[in-house]
């Protein structure tokens, strides 16, 4: 088999805390040594320099990427776009559904038309402006959200519209948009998908103010009817963003009085090795190189990686047949 050349892209993450690149380079790394574990060379490529990149990836004759980027860079669409223009494979779905699927206004909207279940939302900056009237309907707490972003970053429990003011003000004055939804006591199951098919589901347990997760559980400490329930709302998800590509992640509330919302589709998930991704797909007998394999396996349009993907589809068939038992 031809040693082909994998760029894993990544950005550099902001000195905050809470920027969602910071999960790119463990991401990165951990790709890195299974794809070399495949018999493929592969390259962390930092991404941040847009104007360079396509440059960068000649320079290194790279044959095709994987993305692990989290931040604003990967969910934009604009690298995907850019990979396109060289092109240059890359795994996972295209630059509009990627885009689409990072704003949660417009993410939300889509589902909604497809009768699938979100949050009653209601959206501040971007030069709009919500009624305190609204505000008192939605109800208290709620919680306040980044219009884009993922990973659970920037997430806030909060309990009166004086909090959103004192929180968003001046961010909204430059130009950051926010959406609030009603806080719903509920179970948070995150459901992982390889290409439209579901590989399994982690019941995530936060803190009462949103800021830390407490627990990982799977399968979620919830009926098999609720599970199987849950999942069948992610992959309607999946396909109504146009994700059926690659690695996704819905995140799903359940509520015995309010039934299940989508909180969030996530086109790009955290691919770290301890990370829900790589958790569900070892419970559901897949390891982490064997993930990889499947992931790669969707570029088989490039020469050499058809070997793996016919490899690992063995693997991959016989581990959800497993899981099924």
């Amino acid at each position: 088999m031809v040693s082909l050349h994998i760029g894993v892209l990544i950005s550099q993450p902001s000195p905050e805390a809470s920027d969602p690149a910071a999960l790119d380079r463990p991401s990165g790394e951990a790709l890195v040594e299974a794809l070399q574990g495949l018999g493929l060379r592969a390259t962390l490529i930092p991404a941040d320099d847009e104007l360079g990149l396509a440059q960068a990836l000649r320079r290194a004759h790279i044959d095709a990427c994987i993305l692990a980027t989290h931040g604003d860079l990967g969910g934009s669409g604009r690298l995907q776009a850019q990979l396109r223009r060289c092109c240059i494979p890359f795994a996972g779905p295209e630059a509009g559904a990627i885009a689409l699927a990072y704003d949660k206004g417009l993410a939300r909207e889509r589902l909604a038309e497809c009768n699938l279940p979100v949050p009653t939302t209601l959206a501040f900056g971007g030069g709009l402006e919500t009624p305190s009237s609204a505000l008192a309907y939605l109800g208290w707490p709620a919680i306040l959200k980044p219009r884009k972003g993922g990973q659970g970053r920037g997430v806030l429990r909060l309990h009166s519209a004086q909090e959103i003011t004192d929180v968003v003000e001046d961010e909204v004055a430059h130009g950051s948009e926010f959406l609030v939804e009603r806080a719903v006591d509920g179970v948070e199951v995150q459901v992982v998908l390889l290409d439209g098919e579901v590989l399994g589901s982690m019941q995530v347990d936060r803190s009462r103010d949103l800021q830390r997760v407490e627990a990982m559980i799977c399968p979620p400490e919830i009926s098999d009817a609720a599970i199987s329930g849950i999942e069948h709302i992610a992959r309607h998800a999946v396909e109504a963003l146009d994700l059926s590509s690659g690695l996704v992640r819905v995140d799903i509330l359940r509520s015995d009085r309010h039934n299940e919302q989508i909180l969030e589709v996530e086109p790009l998930p955290s691919l770290a090795r301890d990370g829900v991704v790589a958790r569900v797909a070892a419970a559901a007998g897949i390891n982490y190189k064997n993930l990889v394999a499947r992931l790669v396996a969707s570029l088989t349009a490039v020469d050499g990686l058809i070997e793996i993907a016919e490899t690992e589809t063995e693997t991959f068939a016989a581990a959800n047949e497993l899981a099924a038992c």
